[in-house]
């Protein structure tokens, strides 16, 4: 019989390959949707109304974070290592999930309620059920990558944004309250559930055993994936919130939006072979190998990926900006430009976090995305009162760097790291 290394290596590039394949268009359709949407909003509804859809926006993805537990992420990991389990794994992810939404969801309402501007406490009230309903829809979706079926998540996703889109399409067109884009939002995301809901059914209901459980992780695991996805989103959201904080203007905060919508919606391709390869990289690390090679691999993509695209945005970071407005802040183009050299060293974390998850490294990796984070709001709280946005870009290049050099530093076991 042949030994575990080798078992698992026929078939490893074509699935990836074939991941990657389903992955690309999925999240090209979603990424460009959302940029779609944001233009619209932006043209149509103007860049005060921007910023408040910027903030509604990432107070949704945060809201998800807290609800989905960290859930997602091990989900994935059970299913691809125990598949005929992945009907009874999915019920009790989202058990506990439920639990978590019982704690954030009324800490969120009454967050809502305590907010000044009546415009912005409608539009993140607006927002509240697509949070609820991508908590699900995200879920659904990693169960099937780690199934390896992940055009299934790819033509949820499609319905979500594509339905989105065509609503906000008309609200923008109408001139209607930027708030009405969460509805719109939910609603693309009901009926991408509606759609999954039979092929979730035809998974079975077969109980695992609960040492079965334990190996897999799925319970033992979810905070520190939490804890990742959290720092994850405060690393990249947190400067629009204390934007608003430092009451930078909201027009501003647009600008702002619009640039990291491009910016951070460029890691499609390395996000897009991450969670390609997560599944296959687990089983390569069950199976005892190094994670060295991966991460020498992962950084040289992700550098020369994020290098290509930031020189790019350099070139068109004028005409975007005009696109985006009809009249454009004077300091817009140097904005976008500015945080497009977050890149390089964002595609290289993105790519490392999953070797680091692969090979049980998620504490260490938190530790990472907490100095990333200190690192950003400390740079935010001295750089934001004094350049506005330009601040806000330049703290999440430093913050970035910092993250992908310590995340590098782990996988190749410069530093010390024991398995979780």
């Amino acid at each position: 019989m042949n030994p575990p290394e080798q078992q698992s290596q026929p078939g490893t590039l074509s699935r990836i390959g074939r991941n990657a394949a389903w992955l690309l268009v999925g999240e090209a359709v979603a990424k460009l949707a959302l940029l779609a949407i944001a233009f619209l909003v932006a043209r149509n509804l103007g860049a005060a109304a921007m910023g408040s859809f910027t903030l509604g926006y990432a107070a949704t993805l945060l809201l998800v974070v807290l609800t989905a537990v960290g859930q997602v992420e091990v989900l994935m990991r059970a299913v691809a290592t125990t598949p005929s389990q992945a009907g009874a794994l999915l019920r009790r992810s989202e058990r506990l999930q439920a639990r978590g939404t019982g704690i954030a969801l009324p800490l969120a309402i009454i967050a809502l309620l305590l907010l000044p501007d009546p415009t912005l406490r409608w539009t993140l009230a607006g927002f509240l059920p697509y949070a609820l309903l991508r908590t699900r829809l995200f879920t659904r979706g990693g169960l099937f990558k780690g199934l390896d079926r992940a055009h299934v998540d790819v033509q949820a996703r499609a319905i979500e944004m594509v339905t989105a889109l065509l609503l906000i399409l008309g609200v923008t067109a109408l001139g209607s309250p930027v708030w009405w884009c969460g509805p719109a939002l939910a609603a693309g995301a009901a009926l991408a559930l509606l759609w999954l809901r039979p092929k979730v059914a035809a998974l079975g209901t077969e109980p695992p055993a609960p040492a079965s459980l334990l190996r897999n992780g799925l319970f033992t695991d979810s905070l520190p994936f939490l804890g990742i996805s959290l720092a994850t989103q405060l690393l990249l959201r947190a400067d629009t919130f204390l934007l608003e904080a430092f009451a930078v203007a909201r027009s501003e905060i647009g600008v702002y939006g619009i640039a990291g919508t491009l910016v951070w919606g460029a890691l499609t391709l390395p996000q897009l072979l991450a969670l390609a390869a997560y599944p296959t990289l687990s089983r390569s690390a069950a199976a005892g190998s190094s994670p060295r090679r991966a991460a020498l691999l992962v950084t040289a993509i992700g550098l020369t990926a994020g290098g290509a695209v930031t020189l790019l945005l350099q070139l068109l970071a004028q005409p975007i900006t005009h696109l985006a407005f009809t009249d454009p802040p004077a300091n817009a183009r140097q904005i976008l430009a500015t945080l497009a050299w977050a890149l390089p060293a964002a595609s290289v974390s993105l790519l490392l976090g999953i070797v680091l998850a692969s090979w049980h490294r998620q504490r260490a990796a938190l530790v990472c995305q907490g100095l990333a984070l200190l690192t950003a709001l400390g740079l935010n709280l001295l750089w934001i009162p004094r350049l506005g946005a330009l601040g806000a870009a330049r703290a999440a290049i430093a913050a970035q760097l910092v993250l992908a050099a310590g995340q590098f530093l782990v996988a190749m076991g410069a530093l010390r790291a024991s398995k979780d």
